[in-house]
């Protein structure tokens, strides 16, 4: 590359198509410090190769394949985990239990759900001014990268439907270590939450009819977040404002749904995903209502029983 070129440019002018192995080596060649990526489960996927260095996490992780449960109880403890939360996109990661800070990144797939973390060490260049901007160019380049595999985007819905699975069953027993994976299920959301259930009525619809109905509904309302739970179709459904004509909002649907004899229970109100147990219960109740008294009404607001 031209030496002239600042690295911005020289990030920026990183070609996508060649995997992530060469932007990762391409990438220390112009910022002079190796970089690793894990998954969610921080278990590792790649890193910057024929590097030796003395840090215990980086080592820890190349070595072992993944993150151990104490230096994951390290990264709540140091508030890493937090920070990562509340990153839109980058973050520096400074602890003065660590010899070298870290800039954080997050990878995501072509659904906008975060599937990879990137970490750069900075063993051999300190985080200089100009470096944030360049480190958030270098994440977009690794999410265009990924945003085109299959295997991303199947793995980006597990995630998400793990989290939302967990969500549902109050499983979660320490906040604080799903902080970051919770955040991920707000991304794209807007302040005022729902929770959607909904049922088909037909004896043994089966997976793959449920399937289907769940590409429908994504296809229309893109925005909102969906998985598979309990034979239910979930949906979480987000919006600026505080009132939302919620029957309103799936009127395109309303055909195909009494066609088919697909109902729906929608929550009450809320905004804080770790109490999406009880607005998942609100919801069965509002569809389970409306099942047995109204076979004409394909909506059930839970505010209305």
């Amino acid at each position: 590359m031209d030496n002239e070129m600042s690295k911005l440019e020289q990030i920026m002018a990183l070609k996508n198509g060649r995997g992530i192995q060469y932007l990762l080596n391409t990438a220390y060649e112009i910022l002079g410090n190796p970089i690793v990526i894990h998954n969610m489960e921080y278990k590792f996927i790649a890193c910057t190769e024929n590097i030796v260095i003395d840090d215990p996490l980086w080592n820890e992780l190349i070595t072992s394949g993944s993150y151990s449960s104490e230096s994951i109880e390290f990264f709540k403890n140091e508030c890493f985990i937090d920070a990562i939360a509340n990153a839109r996109t980058i973050t520096l990661l400074t602890s003065n239990k660590l010899k070298y800070d870290r800039l954080f990144g997050k990878i995501f797939n072509e659904d906008n759900i975060t599937v990879a973390y990137v970490n750069m060490i900075a063993i051999n260049r300190p985080v200089e001014e100009d470096y944030p901007e360049i480190w958030e160019a270098f994440c977009k380049t690794l999410s265009k990268e990924v945003e085109k595999s299959e295997f991303y985007k199947r793995y980006g819905q597990i995630y998400q439907n793990t989290i939302i699975r967990k969500l549902i069953e109050g499983s979660i027993e320490d906040k604080r270590l799903y902080t970051g994976h919770v955040a991920n299920i707000y991304q794209g959301l807007k302040q005022y939450l729902y929770l959607a259930v909904v049922e088909i009525v037909q004896r043994d619809p089966g997976h793959s009819v449920r399937e289907y109905f769940l590409d429908t509904l994504k296809k229309s309302k893109h925005s909102f977040k969906y998985t598979i739970y309990s034979n239910y179709i979930i949906i979480i459904i987000s919006s600026d404002n505080a009132k939302l004509n919620l029957k309103k909002s799936f009127n395109s649907m309303k055909e195909p749904f009494k066609q088919n004899n697909i109902y729906m229970g929608i929550s009450s109100r809320f905004d804080n995903l770790f109490e999406l147990q009880k607005y998942y219960r609100e919801a069965v109740d509002a569809l389970k209502c409306g099942l047995e008294n109204d076979r004409n009404q394909w909506i059930t607001l839970y505010d209305e029983i």
